[in-house]
C-alpha cells in the first residue's frame, strides 16, 4: 500500500473517529416496545447528511490539487468514506420516514387497518438501524486500517526515533557487563575518576 502524506493519515484517523461517534449515537433497540426519539434521529440524519456533503466537497477539492501533492489512493479513500456516509444517510432517512409514520398513526395504533402497516414500519426501522450500525462500523475500521498502514502513529514514530538516537549515541565498545550483570563503562574519563 502506498505511503500517504502525514496529514492524510491524520485525516483518515479523524474520519474514523467521526464514524465511530455516529455509530455510538444510534438508538438502543434492545427494548422491543421502545421507539427511537424522532427529533434525535432527525438530528442525526442531518449530521450524517452534512458529513456526506463535507466529504463530497473534500473529494472535489482534493481532485483539483496537483497529483504530486496527494498520495495515489487518497481520492479513493475519501470516496470510500463518502459512500459510507451517503449509504448511512439514505438508510437513516428510510428509518426516519417509518418512524414518522408510526408517530402520525400513534392515536390509531389499535386500528385493525393499521396494525400490519405499523408492524412493517417497526421492522423496517430495526433493520435499517442495524444495517447503519454495520455500515458505520465497517467504515471506521477501514479508515483506521488505512491510516495505520499509510503512516505509523505519531507516538510510535517518535519512540522509534528516540530509541535509534539513543542507540547511536552510545558506542558498543564503551560499555561492558560485569559478572554481577551491572553495565560498567570503559571510557578514559571514568578510569580517570577511579584513579583519583
Amino acid at each position: 500500500m502506498p505511503t500517504a502524506f502525514p496529514q492524510e493519515a491524520a485525516e483518515l484517523r479523524l474520519l474514523a473517529t467521526r464514524f465511530d461517534a455516529h455509530r455510538g449515537k444510534l438508538p438502543d433497540l434492545s427494548h422491543p416496545h421502545r421507539q427511537p426519539d424522532l427529533p434525535l434521529l432527525a438530528r442525526q440524519l442531518t449530521e450524517l447528511g452534512e458529513l456526506a456533503a463535507e466529504l463530497g466537497r473534500d473529494l472535489r477539492d482534493q481532485h483539483a490539487r496537483p497529483a504530486s501533492e496527494r498520495s495515489r489512493l487518497h481520492l479513493t479513500h475519501l470516496a470510500t468514506a463518502a459512500h459510507a456516509a451517503g449509504e448511512a444517510t439514505a438508510r437513516l432517512g428510510r428509518a426516519v420516514t417509518q418512524l414518522a409514520f408510526l408517530t402520525d398513526t400513534q392515536p390509531q395504533r389499535e386500528s385493525p387497518d393499521l396494525l400490519d402497516a405499523r408492524e412493517s414500519a417497526q421492522a423496517v426501522i430495526v433493520d435499517e438501524l442495524a444495517a447503519i450500525r454495520v455500515v458505520l462500523d465497517d467504515a471506521a475500521n477501514t479508515l483506521h486500517s488505512l491510516a495505520f498502514h499509510s503512516s505509523p502513529p505519531p507516538l510510535t514514530t517518535a519512540a522509534a526515533r528516540s530509541r535509534s538516537t539513543l542507540t547511536a549515541s552510545v558506542p558498543r565498545a564503551a560499555v561492558t557487563v560485569t559478572s554481577a550483570g551491572i553495565p560498567a563503562a570503559r571510557t578514559g574519563a571514568i578510569h580517570g575518576l577511579r584513579s583519583r
